[in-house]
């Protein structure tokens, strides 16, 4: 008989399984693994709006980004600090990025090597994770336009097939700001 795997998500995703975020869940830091996601933004639901983006986000703690792009590739990261506008970077260590790559639910993770601290940043051109020499992983402030590349801060692969992408769904997912 399988087992039943509890519910860590308060709504449906549009681009992950329950099974998917218990995989990434994994990874987060364990002061958050006892909550319930939360999303606080959807494209498909609420729009390509930056601004709207920014507002649901802002000051509610980490978040897990998701992007579903129009290849179909799953990826993102964990941005380890309060979501907000900053012109430098922020976060820590706990960050790191992720991609589902063939079947049964294979996840690979990049944490934060140490070699620098550019671990996540939001200004008013887009989200970034990482740097040196490119960002890890970028989404543009039309949330319809990405980019990915290796970067120091993650030592990982190319999250998608090519190094520009097209946002086909995207989800910020944050976690019960009780416990945070």
């Amino acid at each position: 008989m399988l087992e039943k795997i509890p519910e860590i998500m308060e709504d449906t995703s549009d681009i992950i399984t329950n099974k998917e975020a218990h995989y990434i869940n994994k990874y987060i830091p364990s002061y958050l693994k006892g909550n319930m996601w939360q999303l606080y933004y959807s494209k498909t639901r609420d729009g390509t709006s930056y601004r709207t983006l920014m507002r649901q986000c802002s000051d509610k703690g980490p978040v897990v980004l998701l992007v579903r792009d129009v290849r179909g590739n799953i990826f993102g990261g964990f941005y380890s600090t309060d979501f907000r506008h900053a012109n430098q970077y922020v976060g820590t260590g706990e960050s790191f990025l992720f991609k589902f790559e063939g079947g049964d639910y294979c996840l690979k993770h990049w944490k934060a090597t140490g070699k620098n601290s550019w671990f996540c940043r939001c200004d008013s051109e887009g989200i970034y994770m990482g740097s040196e020499p490119y960002s890890g992983l970028f989404i543009d402030n039309t949330v319809t336009n990405g980019s990915t590349h290796a970067c120091q801060t993650y030592d990982n692969t190319q999250l998608s097939y090519s190094d520009k992408f097209r946002v086909h769904k995207l989800e910020i997912w944050g976690f019960d700001i009780e416990a945070y």
